[in-house]
């Protein structure tokens, strides 16, 4: 299986904080593990894409990192952009979809990502924004989408 990667980023999420990476990580690892894909097709954004792809190297499944230009992340903290770049050089591949900023360059990353997927493993709200548009795309490829948000709803931490 090719999985491609669509979802939300942190501020859809829980915010930036370590504990929501770490709980991204988890869920993204226990897909992985269940599922056992041979490839992991990915965007490379904050968030869900780079659970994925971190799990996926860590679990030794070749990634296929897709960037929309070759400086994405530009603007990112500089310790996220290192982080970036270090799972870049453990990627199988870097499929860079435009050589520079283009108004269009985030949805047409998208659709390389999940044109390459046989199967589409999403955490989406169910909220419209890219991660509905990617998974309406998918869908329309005849895609099968797996969306893991209830999973994930259900890890939330109790509130008091």
């Amino acid at each position: 299986m090719r999985a491609a990667v669509t979802g939300h980023q942190p501020h859809l999420l829980g915010g930036f904080g370590e504990d929501v990476a770490h709980r991204l990580r988890a869920l993204a690892r226990r897909w992985i593990q269940r599922s056992q894909p041979g490839e992991v097709i990915c965007g490379m954004a904050p968030g869900w894409d780079l659970a994925m792809a971190e799990a996926a190297l860590d679990e030794r499944v070749p990634l296929v990192a897709a960037l929309a230009w070759p400086d994405q992340g530009h603007n990112w903290p500089e310790d996220a952009r290192r982080h970036l770049r270090a799972l870049l050089e453990r990627a199988a591949t870097v499929h860079v979809a435009f050589p520079k900023r283009t108004p269009d360059m985030w949805t047409l990353r998208d659709r390389w990502v999940l044109e390459r997927g046989d199967h589409v493993v999403a955490l989406w709200s169910g909220e419209d924004g890219g991660t509905a548009r990617a998974v309406a795309h998918a869908r329309e490829l005849g895609r099968p989408v797996e969306n893991l948000w209830a999973e994930w709803c259900a890890d939330l931490p109790r509130q008091g």
